[in-house]
């Protein structure tokens, strides 16, 4: 049955004349339907931080993302026990991770990222997961972009140098260079 209410239940002995024709017993029982309500998992917008972030910037980015990971049931608050909520990275730079990467988003920050350069950027895919004891289960995903750097360092050629014979040739020298340059500052 799909209804609440309390039923009889006729259990019947197999009796001499065979099954059914024996002494039965009656007893009632209590059904209550509990309606599994869907868990929505919802998350932030993405992030996407301009190249040569300070670590202060990236923490920033992260924490609003993780920050934005929250579930409800669409406005109704049904008693369907305690909520697991996980946060994996998914995929970096383009790249499944399998397995996916458990973390803690409460104590992630920048230097736990994975290893990346300025020059490339990065890319990391999160994705946020609940489920409940009633086994109701969404999830969905951030993504968090460092920008590459894309302007070329700059620096000055030195002076040129005038040489009569092939042995004159001086030894390169980045001492002379003084100008050099990076927007990233490396």
């Amino acid at each position: 049955t799909d209804t609440d209410g309390t039923y009889w239940v006729v259990v019947f002995g197999p009796g001499i004349n065979g099954p059914g024709t024996g002494c039965a017993t009656v007893d009632d029982i209590t059904i209550q339907i509990q309606v599994v309500v869907p868990i929505d998992a919802e998350c932030a917008s993405d992030a996407q931080i301009d190249e040569c972030p300070t670590d202060t910037e990236i923490n920033n980015a992260l924490g609003t993302i993780f920050s934005g990971f929250t579930y409800d049931y669409n406005g109704e608050t049904p008693d369907q026990g305690e909520v697991t909520e996980t946060v994996h990275i998914v995929e970096i730079d383009g790249v499944p991770q399998n397995p996916t990467i458990l973390i803690d988003p409460t104590t992630y920050s920048a230097s736990d990222l994975p290893t990346w350069d300025f020059c490339d950027g990065l890319v990391v895919v999160f994705e946020y997961s609940v489920i409940d004891e009633c086994e109701s289960t969404d999830s969905c995903q951030a993504t968090f972009t460092i920008d590459p750097d894309e302007e070329d360092p700059t620096a000055s050629n030195p002076a040129p140098v005038t040489v009569e014979c092939l042995g004159d040739i001086p030894d390169p020298d980045p001492e002379v260079v003084i100008d050099e340059a990076d927007n990233c500052g490396i």
